[in-house]
């Protein structure tokens, strides 16, 4: 008997549109059968995860999905992640609407349905609940407390320089990550 493995089927490649200034890292997965859409500066992190097997995904201009996150739709809500938005380290969304600028930190849980207005904010390891909606400038945070981010929402200068920050934060994330996006284009 041989000690060796039976060989695996390879994961369908989805159909794909991406910015010529995606970097999709080497060590990134895309996989499904539904469109993932990336956006200009988007950058897909090592051991990230895209999964469009039952819809799909669309991420906006400047996004960064980072180390182990994991983004997928569901059959009835295709995923749609918009401008600026930093996904953080062991995140799993599925079937989403996230607004632009959101900041959505490490270990967070979005679930199916679950829309974020512009700018809000998900900290470490929080949950947003399936179905659940957020206004602009939510902050969810200690134990599932939610409160309105009044300085953000106040002030456009606050807010862009929310943008050029993200877009510094990609500039140098571009430089740094290998790009295999010819992969999967």
């Amino acid at each position: 008997m041989s000690s060796k493995r039976p060989p695996t089927a390879e994961a369908p490649k989805p159909p794909t549109t991406l910015h010529p200034t995606t970097t999709i890292s080497p060590l990134a997965v895309l996989t499904g059968t539904h469109s993932v859409t990336l956006g200009e500066n988007t950058i897909l992190h090592p051991y990230s995860i895209i999964n469009s097997t039952t819809g799909p995904i669309t991420l906006g201009r400047n996004c960064t999905l980072a180390e182990m996150s994991v983004i997928s739709a569901s059959s009835s809500n295709p995923t749609t992640i918009g401008d600026n938005v930093t996904i953080g380290p062991a995140t799993h969304i599925t079937g989403a609407n996230i607004g632009e600028g959101s900041v959505i930190e490490g270990r967070v849980t979005i679930g199916e349905g679950a829309v974020l207005g512009k700018f809000c904010k998900i900290t470490a390891g929080e949950v947003v609940h399936p179905g659940e909606v957020l206004a602009d400038f939510t902050v969810v945070y200690g134990d599932g407390k939610r409160k309105l981010n009044r300085t953000m929402e106040g002030s456009v200068e606050v807010r862009e320089a929310r943008r050029k920050g993200v877009e510094g934060e990609c500039a140098l994330a571009r430089r740094l990550i290998p790009n295999a996006a010819a992969k999967w284009g």
